[in-house]
Parts: structure tokens; sequence; C-alpha cells
């Protein structure tokens, strides 16, 4: 029996895989590189990115097929230099078609979605179906050696899914940070013409076998489409259930780490891992095990491991111990975890199922074709149908238990004798039943086994859109103050019943901004807000400026719904809303502009698009921002908020140059200078503004700890970016918030630890909070957050000795932490030692003057100590500090009815009761100021007011109230 020479046996193996792995990779650069191309005319949305992944797959379907085709009549290295020479010149096409398309008049017309989808195709469907042709010739050439049928496939489909990840990997995490998206297309068609040059050069040396080649076909029976239906489905379903899964774990995971440039990169990358390692193990199974009952087993195997991904990501988030390793690494570790399994499962079905169908003895070319065809079609089925309709309908659990039920369904197709496959298809069955069953047991088993959404009191709304988790909660104390979560970040925060005052800081920044440059303050404005979440700030401009023209640009409208549904947007809004991506929305507005048609010129327009990492960078370009420039009024303000550390700054220096290089002037704001991320707003305008009086006039209002940057600082700030001007053809935002995203990482998985403490602690679960307290103390024993949370548990318990070990541990590794001079003088306090007490007090002051609790409690302090005139003096410092502290005008009228001031203490009390209507101790206080005063009805009124709100006023001054008033209740 003749041999294959070993020089052939190492060919056969080493250069397809190498050729295979190569278009992979280039077919991943190109997928990735499509978003940054065709973001300036298009933006960024669900429909840009599931089009762009659609087109490319449908491309690679087209592909795969044609190649087949093409296979079975040559599969020379001259044919497969051609089609890679063919591949690098469609790539390069790429660029001049993306910018003629993008300005072809035509095309403006039509709806968004379907401008999108013609963009996309006209310009990416070409190239990515020349790529898709090498994978069927290469794997025929591979075949044609006679080398194991099995081994060789799964060779082949492991080195297509390595050059995929390496893809990723390499576009995401190293070339976008150092080229522009058009040099990275002209980079990987270098790499493509080079492969094609190498195997058209050995095409001079190829003996030629075309004798050879028309035998094999002769031999060949001839094309059964249905016979190759069976293996071709099997490996389509798979497919749609790996991109279900796939579209899955990026929500799963978005919801502990966000929708990070680590996130993704690690779902990606070890769930292609997987496949690889998969179809190289199905690969050596093909030839060894009869296909049938492998297959069998695997999608059992498979089915499994959907069935405890969302119990294994609960416990995940509880394991103490991914604390303590680098971000990227605990990110792909929980990944890993989770989906590295079943997606190993699913890859090693693809082998089989292709040796099936060539075992049937019809041409190889044709059944590798259509075999790859079927895997990249359901790819694309389960891309489409995942991320436009089974995440927002079923959610990321259903969508998870559905694949499972799927992949039983499929075990016992393939496996109809054995009893484990009916088995576990009936254990399945009753896990989808606890899944969507409306009866309350089975709603209760299913948040047990993890298979639901737990029902956590006071959620209103729980819903997944095709963008994010959404969830809607209200104060289980006070049901009309409500806040709005997107993924694992609170995006919004408004009480329904006062939704003109305004909770968060950057929005406190945008209202004094506008108050100051259009007067009167309650004068309507235009003004253009891009990102919409909760709608508090439209909603509070439509409240306190009536008439004002006020446009929300809000990409998802799931998050539009929930602000009507349970966020107390009304459904009259005169809000003009556009559910649409924003550059879109900013770029028809200036087609209309430019067609003469009536578009307002822009007051002000704010950014308010970034939900945590997750940074839209088309809106951050300088292209965009010159757009934006272009709808202001001449006088108007550009305004948006970021995320950043000033200890990196990256992002935030490249937004500054950006914003320099289109407005004169740019101002820089920040909002919580003490912590490793800050929210900062940038302030752009073509005239130079006076906003030092900003951070003051907030204060008066509110607590606020930011304010306005100094030049010199902004400057450098600005420097640590590096020079970089971010463009539609460089913006590598995610990269440059890496280090930001890594650092604040662990102070956020801290963060989340220290709340499930205080939890503990509402709960009156003291021996347990104080046992995790400790554990987490010695775990991060330089952390000042984790010791002053260990310090009040220890507190609570009334372990006060320790708590201040614990308190002046969390001051040795934060000198300048106020909460942790707070939490000692409480403690001191609590122990009598008033002297001590006083002295931390003194100094969270001088660390935080802004912060009234601090002025209360010295003050109370002093009053215990006799002080009482530098106790009045004190919170009469506080409340010319900050107005609108109740408890501060409480605890000043109480001391200055002691001192028989019955006037002043009368003025504080009262405006304390305004402020704090519900407060039985101020009403108790406020009587015997009435009773000094003569006032006896009134001081009855209070003391009724005291009771209603259990407090109840002491029975000597009952007794005395009673004698004078002669009244008796």
């Amino acid at each position: 029996m003749p041999t294959t020479p070993r020089h052939r046996i190492f060919g056969g193996i080493l250069i397809p895989n190498a050729t295979v792995f190569t278009s992979s990779l280039c077919v991943l650069v190109v997928e990735l590189v499509a978003g940054r191309l065709i973001s300036r005319y298009l933006g960024q949305s669900l429909y840009t990115w599931t089009t762009i992944i659609g087109v490319i797959l449908g491309g690679i379907t087209i592909g795969n097929y044609l190649g087949g085709r093409l296979a079975d009549r040559s599969y020379s290295r001259r044919t497969i230099g051609s089609i890679f020479f063919l591949s690098a010149l469609s790539c390069l096409l790429v660029l001049g078609l993306n910018a003629l398309v993008g300005r072809w008049t035509f095309l403006w017309g039509l709806p968004w979605p379907a401008r999108i989808i013609c963009h996309i195709s006209l310009v990416f469907l070409l190239p990515s179906a020349v790529l898709g042709m090498v994978s069927p010739v290469v794997t025929r050439r591979a075949l044609a050696l006679g080398l194991a049928t099995g081994r060789t496939m799964g060779n082949i489909y492991a080195c297509g899914a390595a050059g995929a990840i390496v893809g990723s990997f390499l576009t995401g995490l190293y070339l976008q940070t150092v080229l522009g998206a058009q040099a990275i297309v002209g980079l990987s068609a270098a790499g493509l013409a080079i492969t094609g040059a190498l195997y058209m050069a050995g095409s001079f040396l190829e003996e030629r076998r075309t004798a050879e080649q028309h035998a094999e076909k002769a031999d060949s029976r001839p094309w059964s489409f249905r016979e190759a239906l069976f293996p071709a489905s099997t490996v389509f379903l798979v497919n749609v259930g790996i991109m279900a899964i796939q579209l899955a774990a990026g929500r799963i995971m978005s919801l502990s780490y966000g929708q990070s440039l680590y996130t993704w990169t690690s779902v990606i990358g070890i769930i292609i891992a997987g496949i690889s390692l998969g179809n190289y193990i199905g690969g050596i199974l093909a030839d060894r095990y009869r296909a049938r009952p492998a297959i069998a087993l695997l999608l059992v195997l498979s089915s499994l491991c959907c069935v405890y991904m969302p119990w294994l990501n609960n416990w995940m988030k509880d394991w103490i111990p991914l604390l303590f390793i680098p971000y990227a690494a605990q990110v792909a570790i929980h990944v890993g975890i989770i989906f590295l399994l079943p997606s190993t499962l699913l890859g090693a079905v693809n082998p089989l199922a292709a040796k099936m169908a060539l075992e049937q003895g019809h041409a190889a070319g044709r059944t590798v074709g259509t075999v790859y065809a079927s895997g990249s079609l359901g790819s694309i089925v389960g891309t489409f149908l995942t991320g436009f309709y089974l995440i927002a309908a079923w959610g990321r659990i259903g969508v998870i238990v559905g694949a499972a039920a799927l992949l039983a369904a499929m075990a016992l197709l393939y496996a109809p004798k054995r009893s484990y496959v009916y088995i576990w298809a009936a254990v399945c069955g009753i896990i989808v039943f606890l899944a969507i069953a409306p009866w309350p047991a089975a709603a209760k088993a299913g948040a047990a086994l993890a298979l639901r959404e737990p029902q956590t009191p006071g959620v209103l709304l729980n819903l997944e859109s095709q963008y994010s988790y959404i969830r809607v909660s209200a104060d289980p104390k006070n049901p009309d103050k409500r806040e709005m979560v997107l993924d694992k970040l609170v995006h919004s925060q408004v009480n329904i019943k006062t939704p003109q005052v305004l909770g968060y800081e950057y929005e406190w920044v945008y209202a004094q901004i506008i108050n100051q440059y259009h007067k009167p303050i309650d004068s309507p404005i235009n003004a253009l807000i891009v990102g919409g979440g909760g709608y508090t700030f439209p909603h509070y401009l439509e409240i306190m400026r009536p008439g004002s023209k006020v446009v929300v640009a809000e990409i998802d409208p799931e998050v539009t719904e929930a602000a009507f549904k349970a966020f107390g947007l009304p459904r009259d809004t005169s809000i003009d809303i556009y559910n649409m991506d924003a550059r879109n929305l900013v770029d028809d507005f200036l087609r209309k502009k430019e067609a003469g048609e009536d578009v307002p010129q822009f007051d002000f327009i704010l950014g308010d698009a970034v939900n945590d990492y997750s940074v839209p960078y088309h809106i951050t370009t300088r292209e965009y921002l010159q757009s934006i420039d272009k709808l202001l009024a001449p006088d108007g303000i550009y305004m948006l908020n970021m995320i950043d550390s000033p200890l990196f700054a990256r992002f935030l220096g490249a937004a500054i140059n950006t914003c320099r290089s289109v407005f004169p002037n740019v101002y820089v704001f920040n909002t919580f200078p003490d912590r490793v991320r800050d929210t900062f707003i940038l302030v752009c305008a073509k005239r130079p503004l006076d906003l030092e009086q900003i951070p003051n006039n907030i204060s008066m209002h509110h607590k606020y700890n930011g304010g306005k940057l100094s030049a010199s600082k902004v400057d450098m700030l600005a420097r640590k970016a590096g020079g970089v001007i971010l463009t539609d053809d460089f913006a590598p935002v995610d990269n440059m918030l890496a280090d930001v995203v890594s650092t604040s990482a662990r102070v956020n998985a801290a963060e989340t630890q220290v709340r499930r403490i205080e939890s503990l602690l509402a709960q009156k679960q003291y021996d347990t909070a104080v046992s995790k307290a400790r554990d987490l103390a010695k775990r991060f024993p330089n952390w000042p957050l984790v010791q002053a949370a260990f310090g009040s548990a220890l507190l609570e318990s009334g372990a006060y000795e320790e708590a201040i070990g614990a308190f002046k541990m969390a001051i040795q590794a934060d000198p300048a932490s106020f909460v942790s001079y707070e939490a000692l003088g409480n403690t001191y306090k609590q122990l009598g030692r008033f002297n001590e007490a006083m002295e931390a007090w003194n100094k969270a002051i001088q660390l935080a003057p802004k912060y009234p609790n601090s002025y209360v409690n010295l003050a109370a302090c002093q009053a215990e100590m006799g002080e009482l005139d530098a106790a009045i003096q004190t919170l009469n410092t506080c409340v010319a500090m900050a107005p609108n502290t109740a408890n501060a005008h409480n605890n000043l009228g109480a001391y200055l009815f002691e001192k028989s001031d019955f006037d002043g203490a009368r003025a504080h009390l009262e405006h304390a009761a305004a402020l704090a209507p519900a407060d039985g101790e101020i009403a108790g206080h406020l009587a015997p100021v009435y009773w000094k005063l003569k006032d006896f009805e009134r001081a009855w009124q209070q003391v009724k007011k005291a009771r209603s709100l259990g407090f109840e006023p002491s029975p000597e001054f009952i007794k005395e109230l009673q004698r004078d008033s002669g009244r008796n209740e």
C-alpha cells in the first residue's frame, strides 16, 4: 500500500492550518475595524454591529459554498494564491467603497436600518465572501493527502478558530492603539497579498496532479443535498446555539463587570478558544468513534453545561479569591470557568458532523463547503435571532435555558435508543418548566436555581433590551424615590413627586451653567441632549423652562419606555425624543439645515451617553464635534460628562485635546476628587466663559465636593494623553481607559463586599457582619474603605475599642479620609471620650469643610461638654454654609432654647420642620418653644404631631403645658 511521503504529510498539516489561521485572523481584523470605518457615516448602534456581523458571516457563507464548488475543480496552490490576491484587493476596495457609499445621496433618503444594511453590504460583502472561499479549498487540498479525515478537519477548524482569537485580541488590544482604521485594513491587505505571493511562488514547484484530481472526482458519487442535509443541519443548529450563548454571555458578564473592552474581549476570546480546542478534540474523536453516538453525548453534556451557567455565575460573583488577582485576569477567569467547557463541547461537534458527511462518498470539496457554509449560516441566524429578539423577549437566562433545550432535543435525534439521552431530555423539560411556568411555586424554585431573576422588594420594572439590562426600583421607605440601573451602573435617580430636584453632581453643573448663561432662569431654551437614560435632566428643563425646545437622542427605545412606565416621565411630554444613534440624528439635522429646512440653533448641547466604561467613541471624535459646532448658536455651549481617573487621565486628556481642536475655550469640572475614578464635565464654547462661581452656587443647594479645575491642572491632564486627538480613524477609547478599569476594579469589588456588610448591619445580623468584615479587612489591610466598614461593624456590635483600632487603620491607609475621622469621632462619643471625639470631628471638618454632618456631630459633643456657646457657633457656621441641613437647624434651635433665645429657637426649628416635616423630634423640640412664647394652641399641635410621628415629649413638659394652658390632652 503506497504511503504519503513525510514531507508531504508535514506540508499537509502545517501549510493548510497556517493558511486557514491567516484567513480567519484577517476576517476578524476586518470585522472589528468595520465598526470604526462606518461610524462616521452610520454611527454605532445595535443595527450597525448586528449588520456588520450578519453581512460578514453572510459573505463567509457564500464564500464557503462557492469555495466548495471550486475545490472540486481545482485546489492547486495557484488557485489558493489567486483567492488571497483577490482578498487583498477587495480589502483595499473597502476604503474607497466606504467613502463612496457614505456620500451616495440615494441612500440618504432610506430609513436608517435600510441605509445601514445597504451601506455595509456594499462595502463588506465582497471581501468576506472571497475570504470565505479559502477554508473549503484548503481543506480539500489537505484531505487529498489521504490523512485521517477527522483529525485533518479538526485541525483546520481549530486553526481557523485560533486565527479568529488572535485577530480579536491583536486588533482590540494592540492595533487600534497604535494605528488608524484605514492603516489596519491596509496592513490586513498586505498580509493577504504576501500569503498569496507565497502560494503563487510555490505553484511553480508544485507537481501537476490534474489527472489525479479528475480521477477522484470520477470516483465520487453524485451530489445529494438530501443526504448532506442531516450533518449540515447539525452544524447549523450547533452554531446557532454557540452564537446565542456568546451574546447571552456578554450580557451576563456586563452585570458584574460592565460592557468594557475586557468584558467583550474575554467573552469572545474564551468562547472562540473553547471552539478551537473543541475542534481539535472533535477531529480526534471523529477518527476513533462513530459520529452519531459521539455527537449525542457531546450535545447532552453541552446542554447540561448551559443549565448550570446561571447558578455558577451567581457563585462566581461571591468568590472572594477573584478579588486578589489583576482585573483582566479576574474577568477572563470568571468567563473561562463558566463558558470554556460548553464552547469546547460544542466546538467538538463540527468535525464529527463533517466526517459523517464525507463518509457518504460525495464530492469532498462541495461537501466541505456545504458544512462550512451551514456553520456560518447558523452563526448568522444565531446572531440576528438572539440580538434582535431573544435577549429582549426571553432575557439572558431564558436564552441560555432555550439553548439547553435545543441541544437536548438534537441529542434525541442522534441517539434515539440511548436511555441517558431520554433521562436528560426529561430533566431539561422540568428545568424549562421551572424557568417559564407562571405559578408561584415554580417561580420560587426557578429563582432558587438561578433560572429566574430573584424577586427583589421594590423592583418596579425589570427587563432586558437589545442594548442593556434595565431595572427600575423604588426606595421601600419612600416609594416616590426611584433609581434606574443600566447593566451594573445606577444611571439615574429621581423623586417622581419633585422631578425639579436633581440628584447627580454633573446635572448640578449643567443646570448652574445654563442658569448663568441663559437668563431669566425660567425662559425657554433650545437644547439637544445626547443620551436619555431616566430623562431626569430633559424633564427638569421641561419643568423649569416651560416652552423650551428639548431634543433627546436615546438609542435604546426600551430605556425610553422604562422612563415612561416607572420614572415619572409623562406620556404627553413636550420633549422631542429620537430613539436612534445621536450621530445619525446630528447628521440628519445638518442635512436638513443644508437643504434649507428649519432646524433649531441649539443654545446648549449636552452629552450624557457614557454608561460606566462603555464609551460610544464615535461621539467623542473631532469630526463629531465639528458637526456639533455647526448646530450650536453663536454663543452656544457644549457640555459632556465622562469617567476617568486623574491618576491616568489618558481618555480625559484626549477628550480635552479633541475639544480644544474645535472650540477655543474648554473648561473642566470634577465631582469626586477623593476617589480613584471621577466624573468630569467638559464645558466648551466659542467665547470665553466666567465659571468661577459655579461651585459656590451649587454648594448653596447641594453637598458638592467637586469644583472647577484650574487652567494649569487642565493643561497637565491634557498632556497625559500624549497629544492624541480623537478622530473617526483613530479613537482607542477603550484602551485609554484600560488602566482605570484595572485599578478601580478591586475598589469596586471591595465596595460590593462593603455594601453586603452594610446590608447585614441593617438587618441587625451583627455577628455575621463582623465575621465578613474581619475577613475582608485581613485581605485588604491597606484599604481605608474596608477598614472603615470593619470599624462600623464592630461599632454596631458594641466592640468599641476594636472599632477604634479599625478606624485608625483606615486613617493610616488614607490620611485624607474625612469619613474615617467621622466614624472615629462617633466611636469616641459612644465611650464618653468627648475631647478625643471633638479632635476627630475637627480633623474631619478640615478635610471636608463643606460636609455638614461633621459640624452637627462636633456641636453635639460640645454641648455634652457644657460648651453651649461653642456648639451654637459651630452650628451657625454649618447653616450658613449648608442652609438646607435639617438636623443642624433642629439642634441649633434646641441649644438656643436652652439659652432662652426663644425667638431664635423658633426660627430655626420652623425651618427644620419645613425641611423635614416627618421628623417627630423636631416637632417635639418646637412644642416647648411655643409654650415659652405663650402660643399654647401651636404647642399642643406640635405635641400631637410629635406623638403621631413616634416621638414622646417629656412628661415634665406636658405637665407644665397642661397647667399653663388649662387643657388636659
